[in-house]
């Protein structure tokens, strides 16, 4: 368990926000979370940047300023059913991609499919990540134990307003977490864009 008192500038609880595949819609995304003060990571596989040239990657990497960029693999296999050497790759080329895009190292990842097993951490740290997120929502606002398996509170489809008004009636002495991960594209499948801007103009702060 990861022993301290307080989130960055002594803050007492915090709210993260986490998405997956790095997909068009991540612009837009960023816009809201910008416009709200919110910081999200966003885990991206480095198979959409092999051919992109190095002016190119700065302008993906512009896209996400102020945010932290994660691994998600290099072509988002289900690392369980690969051999650990293959497993690790997948892991290493991508952060390899992402470090060159970004200039800054990549410690964290989530599992493609949310799938893993404990050769897959065992990969996974292999390749230096010291967290990864899964897709297992608790509803619940606790710092993880062990941040290799690192579940969210929630998706972005659940009652966001009603666990935020929740999270602000915990005691600040449990130093409360708030995780929300999904996919930006599903905002325009299920065109509900306004859902992630309410909960941000309200968790804003």
């Amino acid at each position: 368990m990861v022993k301290f008192n307080r989130y960055k500038n002594g803050l007492k609880r915090a709210i993260t926000l986490s998405y997956d595949d790095g997909q068009k819609q991540d612009a837009r995304l960023v816009e809201i979370f910008n416009r709200y003060g919110m910081k999200a990571t966003f885990h991206l596989n480095g198979e959409r940047y092999l051919e992109m040239t190095d002016e190119q990657l700065k302008e993906v990497a512009r896209i996400y300023d102020g945010h932290e960029v994660s691994c998600h693999t290099l072509h988002h296999p289900h690392l369980e059913t690969l051999p650990m050497q293959i497993a690790t790759k997948e892991i290493t080329d991508d952060k390899a991609i992402l470090e060159k895009m970004c200039g800054y190292i990549v410690r964290g990842m989530s599992y493609p499919y949310g799938t893993y097993n404990d050769d897959v951490i065992n990969a996974m740290k292999a390749g230096g990540m010291e967290y990864s997120r899964t897709v297992n929502s608790t509803n619940s606002f606790a710092i993880p134990k062990d941040f290799m398996v690192w579940n969210p509170t929630c998706h972005h489809n659940a009652d966001l307003l009603g666990l935020l008004e929740k999270f602000h009636s915990i005691s600040w002495n449990d130093l409360p977490l708030f995780y929300v991960w999904g996919h930006s594209y599903e905002f325009d499948r299920q065109n509900n864009w306004e859902k992630i801007e309410e909960f941000c103009e309200k968790a804003s702060g």
